[in-house]
């Protein structure tokens, strides 16, 4: 979305989601750097991203999907949800060790391995078949 959002020169939504990441990051990570020193940096990187990712979301469905016409349902966002949720989950608790890291380690990677296959079958047929050509063809075949 970013990405797009950037290509299309939409300054707006690029310039928002930039000044929250460095305001959060930055400014929380001060603020909270005389109880939680370093860490206090990284949890306020993480919360700006998270809240400049949710904005650029937002935005994304509203100017460029909802506009157009289209729609998209709740049931494909479930694999990128399943995915990035099994990472989080796998930092956030590895880093207050509430768990053995190998063992998280496998259940996430395990989680995204099979919210990849569930995110490839909701692709639409010709999606999937233009996908499998890629190969081929930057390989000159």
């Amino acid at each position: 979305m970013a990405l797009h959002l950037n290509g299309i020169n939409s300054l707006r939504i690029v310039l928002a989601a930039s000044l929250i990441r460095a305001v959060v990051g930055l400014g929380g990570g001060a603020a909270g750097y005389p109880i939680y020193g370093l860490a206090s940096f990284g949890f306020s990187t993480l919360t700006g991203e998270i809240v400049a990712t949710l904005m650029t979301a937002r935005f994304f469905l509203r100017h460029e999907i909802e506009a157009k016409g289209a729609r998209i349902s709740l049931f494909s966002f479930g694999p990128v949800l399943a995915s990035t949720g099994s990472a989080l989950l796998y930092f956030v608790g590895s880093a207050f060790g509430w768990w053995s890291i190998g063992v998280a380690w496998m259940m996430a990677t395990a989680c995204s391995a099979a919210a990849s296959v569930w995110g490839w079958y909701t692709l639409e047929p010709e999606l999937q078949v233009r996908l499998r050509g890629i190969p081929a063809k930057l390989l000159g075949l």
